[in-house]
């Protein structure tokens, strides 16, 4: 996976968006391996279209269709996930995330954090916050990267 291309096509084109999943739980300083780029983006036409042109950019495709399914504004503009390849690698732009779609782009930007990886500053999702969606949904390697995250939060207070 090239985060770095990944990261900066999507700065580039305006996308409102926080990183989540695996790399915001490195970002973090957990020792868990990922391999595909999680965001969650404001939903809203004009984000949509920013998101479409990043996508066309990264030559985005739907992951897994073996029609190659190029992404509209009309699918993006809604809270479903949205798995893509990418001449960058596996990105899932994520409307929402929870067990109920419950945890939206605004839910989480306002605590968001500022970094900087792969040469490229994004917003990450925050630890609290990370932690908290994580144990919800409640997947083994969700509650395996809780126990670590929460590790590091202890050392760092």
């Amino acid at each position: 996976m090239n985060f770095a291309l990944a990261l900066e096509t999507l700065r580039r084109h305006g996308v409102e968006f926080v990183v989540v999943g695996g790399v915001a739980v490195v970002a973090h300083g957990a020792s868990l391996m990922t391999r595909d780029l999680d965001i969650l983006y404001r939903l809203g036409r004009d984000n949509a279209t920013r998101l479409v042109a990043a996508f066309d950019e990264l030559e985005a495709v739907a992951w897994g269709d073996p029609r190659r399914l190029r992404f509209g504004i009309d699918h993006l503009d809604n809270p479903g996930h949205h798995l893509a390849e990418t001449r960058a690698g596996r990105l899932d732009a994520l409307g929402s995330l929870g067990l109920e779609g419950e945890v939206r782009y605004e839910t989480v930007v306002g605590d968001a954090v500022e970094m900087e990886a792969f040469g490229v500053r994004f917003l990450c999702i925050s630890l609290d916050r990370l932690i908290e969606v994580k144990r919800a949904l409640g997947r083994p390697r969700d509650l395996l990267a809780v126990q670590e995250l929460e590790a590091l939060k202890k050392l760092r207070a």
